[in-house]
């Protein structure tokens, strides 16, 4: 029995990343992220190389990973690791009234070139100019959202953008085998806290895996 449709939305997610971590359609591109992902050996240990290969893609020093959690009142947004700068703002929980939850709420990704100019939007990072906010997973299956800030204005080009949503669907289809569940309770979930990525991986932002056969 679903007391709410945020438990029918639970459930749903968990059983399409099941399914879709299992099978790949006929006639569609292989996800190259998903099998250098899948063979992490632990949760942490996914979202550790996750979020490495999100600032190899964005070329910024400002990005996290958020995950849809439950405390004892309220489901929001919580933090599960993050790279950024001493100097910057660190926060563990986002409510679904800003940029990430608009994101999570409607599965799709949100390039904002000159952050902001767009109305209503709470500056949490006095440096950031521009943002990129892609969901991890699809329509009503969304399992949390990955954030990228840049001190520089338009800086998420197309090719960022592609590169990142690809991430965030290999991400979407082996959250529930390392066993992240949507329902779990802040205290079980994990806080991977570090600085950015230095030298040449960062700011290059390397070719992206390439794709493997259908």
């Amino acid at each position: 029995v679903f007391t709410t449709p945020e438990d029918l939305a639970v459930k749903v997610a968990t059983s399409v990343g099941r399914y879709l971590s299992q099978k790949t359609p006929p006639g569609t591109e292989r996800n190259a992220y998903f099998d250098i992902l899948q063979k992490c050996g632990d949760l942490e240990e996914l979202l550790e190389r996750v979020l490495r290969e999100l600032e190899s893609a964005t070329g910024t020093d400002y990005n996290q990973i958020f995950l849809s959690s439950t405390s004892a009142y309220s489901k929001h947004l919580i933090a599960v690791a993050d790279a950024m700068p001493q100097h910057k703002q660190r926060y563990r929980v986002a409510t679904f009234s800003g940029l990430l939850g608009t994101v999570f709420s409607s599965g799709k990704t949100l390039n904002a070139g000159r952050v902001r100019e767009r109305k209503g939007y709470f500056q949490a990072v006095l440096e950031t100019r521009s943002e990129l906010v892609t969901p991890i997973g699809t329509g009503t299956a969304v399992l949390g959202v990955l954030n990228s800030e840049s001190e520089e204005e338009d800086h998420f080009t197309d090719q960022i953008c592609v590169r990142v949503e690809r991430l965030a669907e290999a991400l979407a289809r082996l959250l529930p085998l390392f066993g992240w569940s949507p329902g779990q309770l802040d205290e079980d979930a994990p806080w991977i806290q570090r600085t950015p990525a230095v030298g040449a991986e960062l700011h290059a932002a390397a070719d992206p895996p390439k794709t493997a056969g259908r």
